[in-house]
């Protein structure tokens, strides 16, 4: 009796195991992002439709309950690529509606906290490093900013992440005014955040690791008296 017990009560334990594995796989299968629909509404003509939906596909990352949720969600943004890598057409329409002078501070919020939820996974900064007209965006939204408010620090963070890349690193030096708008931001450091101040310091850092960056920096004056 009482072996019969102890097997009746393993089995009871399988079948629940089993159960488990049933519920993981079906809650797997339903974390899945309509991808086609998804692209389809952010290069369309509704962008608050398109803000929204951006803060949507942000938590739905974020606020995954596991890590293997969280990188399926991500793997399946990068495999269908979301940010139009592969498409200029489809990324030429939602840089110009995200992050473009003209585009409306709440949407670039949005479109930049993405970007950077993107980087907080190795897959997401492979991804991006990559996109070279992406990296060229950021950089033109960064230094065209004029006060250190979150798309500023948001930027800011991403680029900084990103430019441990040597791909980036040629990226942000290959624009003219990169170097300059770093150095002039950290001539006047007690006007910057602290976040500001500590992301400017390390994007600087990276981008001297190269022989241009370095040799630029030791060139000016800003570079001088910040020594």
């Amino acid at each position: 009796m009482l072996r019969q017990s102890m097997v009746m009560e393993t089995q009871k334990l399988e079948i629940r195991r089993q159960e488990t594995l049933i519920h993981e796989t079906e809650f797997e299968t339903v974390a899945v992002l309509d991808m086609p629909k998804i692209k389809k509404v952010l290069c369309g003509e509704d962008l608050i439709e398109a803000g929204y939906l951006l803060q949507a596909v942000r938590w739905r990352i974020t606020k995954s309950s596991t890590d293997s949720e969280r990188g399926s969600l991500l793997s399946q943004c990068v495999e269908q690529d979301l940010f139009g890598k592969q498409d200029t057409n489809y990324s030429s329409r939602i840089f110009n509606s995200f992050i473009s002078p003209d585009s409306e501070m709440s949407l670039t919020e949005n479109f930049t906290r993405l970007i950077h939820c993107f980087c907080a996974m190795s897959e997401g900064c492979v991804y991006l490093s990559n996109h070279t007209p992406l990296i060229y965006h950021l950089v033109q939204s960064l230094t065209s900013s004029t006060e250190d408010d979150v798309i500023r620090q948001v930027v800011l963070g991403a680029l900084q992440t990103l430019s441990l890349t040597r791909t980036v690193q040629s990226s942000m030096l290959s624009t003219p005014d990169m170097m300059t708008w770093l150095l002039t931001l950290l001539s006047d450091p007690d006007e910057l955040s602290e976040y500001t101040l500590h992301h400017t310091s390390a994007l600087l850092m990276n981008l001297c690791l190269r022989t241009r960056g370095g040799y630029f920096s030791q060139r000016t004056q800003l570079y001088c008296s910040l020594l």
